[in-house]
């Protein structure tokens, strides 16, 4: 084959190829280790050429990024995948997300982010589905388009993987993006020398301490799957599962392997998926990045020892983050005692919360340090994981200059931390002495669990009933405690929808959250009750082993609520006005229009997908859609307009305007509210609504103004499904 010859007929060829389907799409299978399901596709490209054959991407792909034309492959790829996706939803089949490749190149010859997006958006999927690979390779040049092209995926909600990680053997593309995950070949260890298996260990222990996921592809042996296992690799892809293959032909093979699908629900997948022990990301702020790179090699080297590092400016009381963030993910800056006061409420556990604003106390930091005779001071704190779990991390302060200290984190040492725990136990023995002796804890429980009129109950870290007071037995009608204990709300099936009550204790048990007064519904002695229901994490020395709840019956409150319903103007679900209150404020501003001639203007607008979200997370999750745009609009609207839930998911909004221009610029801040909605009760998707915009001066009647806003909504909805086609 002559080289140059080759290149000239890929070159000249590759748009006939994707016209005549030389090109087709593959996809091989990503499977979870955990569970052995099916967990996401790689989508690949193939080209079966009448000249040359069959040709893999290692044979084109160099030619069509030498000669600037790969985009247009890749923009067919993203085509492809978003074709089959809206095919497989349109007809109620299992879908699961597809890992699309993008080239370096993309991001100069194009704005790839734009032409993926508009695909995606013209297709309706939600961007849970679409994984965004970027080979390590392209971040060498640290090219300004490719750093803001990977900034736009990012923020548009998109989950960004590392492909082929290690290939240039640097770690900086982990510190200056923010990755959902990365992908290795595990080709290296095919030989398992102890250098290559010290590495790859080394890499899985990286990536979980920063809290990102991992993938090995190019897996073929049982061997080197047992090794991946071992190590806690969380995905793997290779020929041991699969081949890249057609669609079809790649999952009739899986399901005569017997390999089950993952459901959205199962994957994990949120807004907070970079979980772990701690998650970091690098402060965006120049000036901080600024102050990181003129730190000489001595504290680089603490970095690699440290999991945060914080400037406290005590003069000018300011306190800033030079590497590692917040426990919430975002970078922060502000007043010293603002942060750190904030922080010990959120984060810090209620023991520990006194001793740790004093080691912050900025009129007395200066003065400890220097008095130490180590030039420096440290305390041992009890923090918050994103699971929820307290952890001991050791704080070391040091001034570096008159008036400005630098405070490091690392997780503690267990010995000094038991150490600390001791010191507290007999601090607070010393403090206590002999006031309330007879008080005691379990004597305290033993009459709170007696004589509450509350059914209190508590459960272990699987959602098992450990046990429950004399109230809540006697509520359900249990004569021991043997009838529930051991059993999880589904084995009891009590509730009329389990799902609530089950995303509640996962959150309580995993996050550490606090669910207060949650309403609900169960049955009881062969009725449908009311119920308020509250549930709080179970500590032992700061890490959660349990839950403890207790509700309250409501039913008769509810009742009379309910006969009082008609009388509300407020929608109980979203907090947005109801019918009821639409009709009050639409006759206001029919009143100005009639008095004063202000114009007001209607926009009617509902989700495309929502029936499909439901479908793929569960009935339940189409209350918290709901929630969250009525959240998303109140908050982005604030006075300055009327929202109101129609019912089911048609919504509207109505604003007073003075030229055309304010309502387009109206209707446009809606879809795009709606449209930024990229998580919902931490479960990725993407919101796409249809609207329909209709002026009072159109026909200066109130329900005809409903009525064409919904037909126009209607209009937009049908132009979306034709767009697809």
């Amino acid at each position: 084959m002559n080289s140059l010859e080759f290149e000239e007929y890929i070159v000249n060829n590759v748009e006939k190829a994707i016209t005549n389907s030389w090109i087709k799409i593959f996809y091989q299978p990503i499977m979870r280790v955990k569970s052995d399901k099916l967990s996401g596709l790689e989508a690949l490209a193939r080209w079966e050429d009448p000249v040359y054959g069959l040709l893999i991407p290692d044979d084109f792909l160099p030619v069509l990024e030498k000669h600037g034309v790969v985009h247009h492959l890749d923009s067919f790829a993203v085509m492809e995948v978003c074709k089959l996706l809206r095919e497989r939803l349109n007809n109620d089949k299992a879908v699961v997300p597809i890992s699309i490749n993008l080239s370096e190149k993309d991001f100069e010859l194009c704005d790839i982010f734009e032409v993926v997006d508009s695909i995606v958006t013209k297709y309706e999927i939600t961007k849970e589905f679409i994984n965004v690979e970027v080979t390590e390779s392209a971040f060498a040049r640290d090219s300004e388009k490719l750093r803001e092209g990977i900034e736009k995926f990012r923020d548009a909600g998109y989950q960004l993987w590392v492909d082929d990680f290690g290939s240039r053997s640097s770690l900086n593309v982990l510190t200056d993006y923010d990755f959902y995950g990365i992908k290795i070949d595990v080709d290296f260890i095919r030989e398992f020398t102890k250098k290559a298996v010290s590495i790859i260990k080394s890499v899985a222990s990286m990536a979980k301490g920063i809290g990102i996921q991992t993938l090995a592809e190019g897996v073929e042996t049982e061997k080197e799957l047992d090794f991946l296992k071992a190590i806690g690799f969380e995905k793997i892809q290779g020929d041991i599962f699969g081949k890249p293959l057609p669609l079809s032909q790649c999952m009739e093979e899986l399901e005569n392997k017997g390999v089950v699908i993952e459901t959205p629900n199962e994957s994990g997948v949120s807004g907070d998926s970079y979980s772990g022990e701690v998650a970091y990301t690098i402060e965006r702020d120049e000036a901080a990045a600024e102050k990181i790179r003129n730190l000489n090699m001595k504290w680089k080297q603490l970095y690699d020892i440290y999991n945060g590092v914080y400037l406290l400016n005590l003069d000018e009381d300011s306190f800033e983050v030079l590497y590692g963030v917040a426990e919430n993910g975002e970078a922060i800056k502000g007043s010293i005692k603002g942060i750190t006061s904030d922080h010990a409420d959120r984060f810090v556990f209620a023991e520990d919360s006194k001793h740790y604003l004093k080691f912050f106390e900025a009129e007395t930091l200066e003065q400890k340090i220097n008095g130490s005779e180590r030039g420096f001071i440290n305390a041992y704190i009890r923090t918050k994981t994103p699971h929820g779990d307290y952890t001991w991390k050791i704080y070391l302060a040091l001034m570096t200059a008159p008036q400005q200290a630098l405070v490091f984190v690392r997780n503690a040492d267990s010995i000094k931390a038991n150490a600390w725990s001791e010191y507290y136990r007999n601090y607070t023995d010393a403090v206590r002495g002999d006031l309330g002796m007879e008080l005691t804890k379990d004597l305290l429980w033993d009459n709170l669990n007696r004589n509450s009129n509350l059914g209190i109950f508590w459960k272990d870290k699987q959602r098992r009933f450990v046990g429950a007071n004399q109230k809540f037995m006697d509520y359900y009608g249990f004569k021991t405690p043997a009838d529930f204990i051991g059993k999880t709300d589904e084995d009891m099936g009590w509730h009329i929808v389990s799902e609530p009550y089950r995303k509640d204790e996962y959150r309580v048990l995993r996050e550490g959250a606090v669910t207060r007064r949650v309403q609900g519904h169960c049955i009881a002695h062969g009725s449908i009750r009311d119920i308020l229901a509250s549930k709080m994490p179970v500590y032992d020395n700061g890490r959660i082993i349990g839950l403890v709840g207790y509700f309250e019956d409501i039913t008769e409150t509810e009742q009379d609520r309910a006969r009082k319903v008609d009388l509300q103007e407020t929608d109980n679900l979203t907090g947005l006005l109801n019918i009821r209150g639409m009709m009050t404020a639409t006759a206001t501003y029919k009143d100005e229009y009639e008095r004063r001639g202000t114009d007001f203007v209607e926009v009617f607008f509902s989700l495309d997908n929502f029936e499909e979200l439901k479908n793929l997370h569960g009935h339940a999750f189409g209350d918290e859609i709901l929630y969250a745009c009525g959240k998303k609009l109140a908050n982005g609207f604030g006075t300055t307009a009327t929202l109101v839930r129609y019912s089911g998911d048609d919504f509207m909004a109505f604003t007073q305007f003075m030229n055309p221009r304010e309502v387009d610029a109206f209707a446009a801040k809606v879809r795009r509210l709606v449209s930024e909605i990229h998580n919902v009760n931490g479960y990725n998707c993407t919101l796409y609504p249809s609207l329909g915009v209709v002026k009072y001066s159109e026909i200066k009647d109130i329900n005809k103004m409903h009525d064409i806003g919904h037909m126009r909504m209607q209009e937009e909805r049908e132009m979306h499904k034709r767009n697809m086609s």
